[in-house]
């Protein structure tokens, strides 16, 4: 493995879901190997949903450090509170909005992964809300949170439901 790889892993991670989400497209051996490279938990076919996650304070007149670390900061409240139901994959979108790639950890009593399901999407929805307190708790920061329910596949673009939770 490359000396570098360990150092840019994040922005290597990052770069690859953007790349996915803006539609383009990989073999199933060349994405597979990616995702292994990058330890990376998702594989083609695993459900998973996508959170959208917009800071809806106002960063005009602060500089790009600021935003950063409010970013970094909320990929870290995700982090910390999901790290028992969910492996996270985030990046920022073509509108430099954050996005989380959510994947359940846990099998549910019938051995799926629940998506399809009200309870997994309750489950998702209960994590925004969660998300969306924390920011305003400790960044003292709103931010709104879109959630879409996806199945992956190659390009991981066939969406198959969205709700939206407010914030």
């Amino acid at each position: 493995m490359n000396q570098s790889v360990p150092r840019d892993l994040p922005q290597l991670k990052s770069n690859l879901l953007g790349e996915l989400l803006q539609g383009k497209h990989y073999s199933a051996e060349a994405l597979k190997a990616k995702l292994e490279l990058y330890n990376l938990s998702f594989r083609e076919g695993d459900a998973f949903s996508l959170m959208l996650v917009r800071v809806e304070e106002d960063f005009t007149g602060r500089d790009f450090q600021s935003m950063s670390l409010m970013e970094y900061a909320i990929i870290n409240i995700a982090e910390e509170l999901g790290e028992h139901d969910f492996d996270i994959w985030a990046c920022k979108d073509v509108h430099e909005h954050l996005v989380l790639g959510l994947k359940p950890k846990n099998r549910l009593d019938d051995g799926t992964m629940g998506y399809g399901n009200e309870f997994q999407m309750k489950r998702v929805e209960q994590f925004a809300i969660q998300i969306q307190e924390s920011a305003k708790l400790y960044l003292k920061v709103g931010v709104s949170v879109i959630v879409a329910q996806w199945r992956a596949s190659g390009s991981y673009t066939r969406r198959r439901s969205q709700r939206c939770v407010s914030g």
